[in-house]
């Protein structure tokens, strides 16, 4: 098995009270993430309609962990310490293929 090891994150999930994030305007959501947080990394709403935040610093996690209303909607903030771990397989590789030249 193969680990390869990314740098440290820090996200934050959000999920609305009442509904889900696709019901929002996703550039007014912008607009509003970067008056709250400023400079993010990046953010995507998940199928299950909860938006997940990748911030810069752990600062800044502390920050979107601790907002509470966002477009005039309520929601529930949560830190997430590790990222998801994603397992896969490859198939059809030949076998003079070294396990090097496989993880680059």
């Amino acid at each position: 098995m193969i680990r390869i090891d990314s740098q440290d994150e820090f996200r934050v999930i959000l999920k609305l009270k009442e509904c889900s994030f696709h019901s929002m305007n996703p550039l007014r959501l912008a607009g509003r993430l970067k008056d709250e947080l400023e400079r993010i990394k990046d953010a995507q709403i998940l199928n299950d309609g909860k938006l997940l935040i990748f911030c810069t610093s752990a600062s800044q996690a502390a920050t979107a962990a601790g907002l509470k209303v966002l477009e005039e909607r309520s929601f529930k903030a949560m830190l997430r310490e590790k990222p998801a771990a994603v397992k896969g397989v490859v198939y059809g590789v030949s076998v003079e293929v070294t396990m090097e030249e496989l993880i680059k």
